[in-house]
C-alpha cells in the first residue's frame, strides 16, 4: 500500500488543481522562501471573491522546508540535470532491469545528484543561508528519495516540493534502489557512492533538523499573528480612549451651557 507522503502541495493527495490554483503554485514555490506566507494570502484573498474552490486549494499549500524550497529552486535553475535525475530515478524503479542497466542508472543519478548538491552550496550562499551539512544531506535525500518515488517525481519534476518524502512502508523505496535479484555482487557495491553513505548517516539529523525548522517556522507565524492581533487590539482602544475623551468634552460643554441658560 502506497505510503502518506509530505511531499506533496498542501501535505496531502495529490488531486487536479482549478487552473488558477495551479498557476498560484508556480508562483509560490518560486518565490523566495521568506515571502511564501504572505503571498500565499494575498492569492487566497484575491481568490476568495469569484473563485473559491481555487482559493481554499492555495490556501493549503504547504510552506516548503529549507530543503525542499533549495530543490524547488533548483528544478528551476538547474532544468538538465534535474531530468536527467527523474530519469535516472525512473529507471531504478523498474525492477526488470538486468545489472549493468542498473548500475548505469545508478551511475548517473550519483553523479547528477552531486552536481545538483553543488548547485544547492552555491544557491543557499547567494541566497544568505547557511549550507550547513545537515542541510545539504537533506537536499540530496530529498532528491533520490523522491526521484525514486512515482508521486513525489511529478512534484519534482514541476519543483513543488513541501517537505521529505515519507512512505508508510519504507521498504518500497528501499527495495526500488537495490539491485535485481541475482545481481547482488558487483552491482551492490557500485549502488551505494561515498558520497551516499555520508549522506544516509546524516540523513536522520538532516531530518529532524527541518522539522525543528518548520516547527520554529510555524511559532514564528504564530507569533507574529499574536503581534498583529495585540497591535490591532492596541488601536482600538486608543480611538476608544480617543472617542470616550471627546464624549467628555461635549458633556462638559453641554453642562456648561445648560447652567449658564438657568
Amino acid at each position: 500500500m502506497a505510503g502518506r507522503r509530505r511531499a506533496q502541495e498542501g501535505g496531502g493527495k495529490p488531486e487536479r488543481l482549478p487552473r488558477r490554483a495551479e498557476r498560484a503554485a508556480d508562483e509560490l514555490y518560486a518565490l523566495p522562501l521568506d515571502e511564501f506566507v504572505p503571498r500565499r494570502k494575498e492569492l487566497a484573498k484575491e481568490l476568495r471573491a469569484d473563485d473559491r474552490a481555487a482559493a481554499e486549494a492555495v490556501a493549503g499549500f504547504r510552506k516548503p522546508t529549507l530543503a525542499a524550497w533549495t530543490v524547488n529552486q533548483l528544478v528551476r535553475r538547474r532544468e538538465l540535470d534535474v531530468r536527467r535525475l527523474l530519469k535516472a530515478g525512473e529507471s531504478l524503479g523498474k525492477r526488470s532491469k538486468d545489472a549493468e542497466s542498473f548500475r548505469e542508472a545508478r551511475r548517473d543519478e550519483g553523479e547528477v545528484v552531486r552536481r545538483l548538491l553543488a548547485g544547492a552550496r552555491e544557491l543557499l550562499e547567494a541566497e544568505g543561508r547557511p549550507a550547513s551539512d545537515a542541510t545539504i544531506a537533506g537536499v540530496g535525500n530529498l532528491l533520490r528519495s523522491a526521484a525514486l518515488d512515482p508521486s513525489a517525481r511529478k512534484l519534482l519534476a514541476k519543483g513543488r516540493l513541501t517537505g521529505d518524502v515519507e512512505a508508510a512502508d519504507s521498504f518500497d523505496l528501499l527495495s526500488a534502489s537495490l539491485p535485481p535479484k541475482g545481481s547482488r555482487g558487483r552491482a551492490s557495491a557500485a549502488a551505494k557512492t561515498p558520497q551516499d553513505r555520508a549522506a544516509d548517516r546524516k540523513a536522520q539529523r538532516a531530518a529532524e533538523a527541518e522539522k525543528l525548522e518548520r516547527e520554529a517556522e510555524e511559532a514564528e507565524g504564530r507569533l507574529a499573528d499574536a503581534e498583529r492581533r495585540v497591535a490591532e487590539a492596541e488601536e482600538r482602544l486608543r480611538q476608544s480612549k480617543k472617542q470616550l475623551s471627546e464624549l467628555r468634552k461635549k458633556a462638559k460643554t453641554a453642562r456648561e451651557r445648560a447652567g449658564r441658560a438657568q
